[in-house]
């Protein structure tokens, strides 16, 4: 008498047993097949996230720099476009390329003058700002060679470096995509102008990753 009562009760845990081994087994091939698919799609490791990320930290550092050189022409009346500067600036990064890395000359020229066309859409935007809006100009007067050039000659050959470690990385279309995604994150500028400092910052990464 006591096992009837009881087969119900046993009856009940059985399917709820062999319900639940059934969806762990199912949570586990589904599991499986993202991972598949995520391994097919170009999924990177965290150290090759990283290499990314490091890289745009340093396009954003040399960014930064736009701003001070902004304040500075503001005071000296120099021009916005400096082409000889940009030119001597391009032949000592790309010379240096040539000595500490295997980089291609082309896609360093590249990636240089990409940051000068998006630092002089910040500068534009600041200058222009000012203009339109005296109270707001800067007071303090920075000095081109003193608080500028030093600066740059530190983070050109660390981002030559940075260039040399994540540019094999950008022939997958993932990290392409990442790259993209996290210059959201680590690249900063005034809400008008962001997306187009951004989309100039990272022209020749994302158009000659080969």
């Amino acid at each position: 008498m006591s096992i009837i009562k009881n087969k119900p009760f046993y009856y009940s845990h059985y399917f709820k047993f062999s319900y639940f081994f059934a969806l762990m087994l199912l949570l586990s091939a589904c599991q499986h097949i993202q991972q598949s698919q995520s391994l097919s799609e170009g999924q990177i490791s965290a150290s090759e996230s990283q290499k990314i990320d490091h890289l745009l930290m340093l396009i954003n550092q040399r960014l930064e720099v736009a701003v001070v050189v902004a304040k500075a022409k503001w005071h000296s009346g120099a021009a916005i476009d400096d082409p000889l500067r940009e030119a001597s600036i391009l032949n000592a990064v790309a010379a240096q390329a040539r000595a500490t890395s295997d980089l291609d000359s082309v896609f360093v020229r590249g990636f240089f003058q990409d940051q000068f066309d998006a630092g002089k859409i910040i500068q534009q935007h600041l200058i222009s700002g000012w203009r339109q809006n005296p109270p707001s100009t800067p007071f303090d007067v920075p000095d081109l060679a003193r608080d500028v050039r030093p600066v740059l000659d530190q983070l050109n050959p660390q981002l030559i470096t940075a260039l040399q470690d994540s540019r094999p990385l950008l022939k997958n279309p993932r990290v392409q995509a990442i790259l993209a995604e996290h210059a959201q994150i680590f690249i900063h500028a005034d809400a008008e102008i962001r997306q187009q400092v951004i989309q100039k910052a990272l022209q020749t990464l994302l158009s000659n990753p080969a």
